[in-house]
Order: C-alpha cells, then structure tokens, then sequence
C-alpha cells in the first residue's frame, strides 16, 4: 500500500527542521527569545484586562503570540509562504487590538461580526489596512509596511508559485517542490529576520495600544532583540 502523503511530508518537514536549526547556529533561538518577551507583555496587560474591549485586544495579542511559533515551525520546515501568511496574520492582530481598544464603534463591529453577511461586510470595510496601520501613528505605520510584505509572500501570484519551481541540471526538466526555500544559509536567515522584526513591531505598538501597562521590563529587552535581529540582517546583506 502506498504511504502515506501526510507521513511523508511530515517526515521530510521534521529532517528539514533538525537541518535548520543546524543552518541558523545561535540565531535559531530568535523565535524563543521573542515568545519571552510575548509572555513579559501578556504579564504587563494583565493588570488592564477589565473591559471587554480590553479583553479582546489581550486575546488578540495572545494570538499573535501563537503565529510566532506557528510562522517559525513553518519556516524551520522551509514553507516560508506559510511563515508570511502566519507573521500577516501576528501583524493584523495588533492592528485590530488597537482599532478596538481605541474606538468603541470598532470594537462594536468586531463583536457583531460572526454569521451575519452585512455584519461581516461592515467588519470588512472597518478593517482596512489604512485603518489598521494609519501612517500618522509612529508605532503602527511599520507594521502596515509588514502587513504588505507578508501579504505579497503569501498570496498565490508568480513570485509565490516560482519559488517551487527548480530545474534539474541534468535534464533541464522543472521539478515542483512543496518547500518553497532551501536550506541555504542566507535565505533562511534572511527570511528569519523579516519575521522577527514583524514580531518585535508588533510588541512595540502594544505601548500605543495599551498605554498605562508597565512596559519597564520589556523595553530594554525588546532593544536588546531588535539589536540582535539587525545584526543578523546585516550580516546577510554583507554576504
């Protein structure tokens, strides 16, 4: 009987993710010294968590903590498509919380959208990118930049679709592969990097959306993080 595609691809993702953690040396920690931090901001939110609308943005939050690991698993297993769609994901989170923290009519729009077709419409016209990452606004403006990264290196388009696609030199036939980067040292760390400075954006807009919250412990270790990342984006444009 045939095995398998499930247990084959499974196979194949938990090889590559012992390769990458090998590829990335002391880099590969990244994601865990973020999720740290994630945990530091759930600690600062607590506190606050006394309005409905509180309450959701925290969860919001608490998601985003989630495709951090998810988007590192997938990147790890060299689906960096699917790391885009999770890090888009992280970033759209943020802006919702802070979109429904700040504005009761948005957070009543969030709350009705559920069954509803003209509920989910309205949410859909509420929900905007401009909305959610306004360029006036310091902390929110990065993400929108993120926000459209990702969404451009997750959408099916020729990018996306070619990154699958290698020649084999002997025949010159193409060859589609469910991994969509290999294990080249550059790329990963290259694509670590994005991933990381998406995370680290999306801590850095919970001041402006949670502003009493006591970030005294997150600060300096989130400028510690972001020195590391900037220096491993560094050292692959200096490659």
């Amino acid at each position: 009987m045939k095995e398998s595609i499930v247990r084959v691809l499974n196979d194949a993702d938990t090889h590559n993710i012992e390769v990458s953690f090998t590829v990335l040396g002391q880099m590969a920690d990244l994601p865990d010294q973020i999720d740290a931090l994630y945990g530091a901001l759930n600690e600062a939110l607590k506190p606050l968590m006394n309005t409905e609308a509180a309450q959701c943005a925290g969860l919001l939050y608490a998601s985003a903590r989630t495709h951090l690991a998810t988007g590192a698993i997938a990147l790890y297993r060299l689906h960096a498509s699917q790391m885009s769609r999770e890090t888009r994901s992280a970033v759209e989170a943020a802006g919702i919380a802070r979109l429904i923290q700040s504005d009761k009519e948005s957070f009543e729009i969030f709350l009705a959208d559920w069954d509803d077709e003209q509920a989910r419409r309205a949410a859909k016209n509420r929900f905007t990118s401009a909305r959610l990452f306004p360029k006036t606004e310091a902390d929110m403006a990065p993400l929108g930049e993120f926000y459209a990264a990702n969404s451009d290196l997750s959408h099916t388009n020729r990018f996306t679709l070619f990154e699958h696609v290698s020649l084999e030199e002997d025949s010159g036939n193409a060859r589609f592969s469910t991994q969509d980067i290999k294990h080249d040292p550059g790329e990963l760390k290259k694509r670590l990097s994005w991933m990381c400075m998406a995370h680290l954006g999306v801590i850095v807009a919970a001041q402006g959306t949670f502003k009493t919250a006591d970030f005294s412990k997150i600060i300096p270790e989130g400028r510690y993080l972001w020195g590391r990342v900037q220096r491993l984006a560094e050292s692959v444009a200096a490659a």
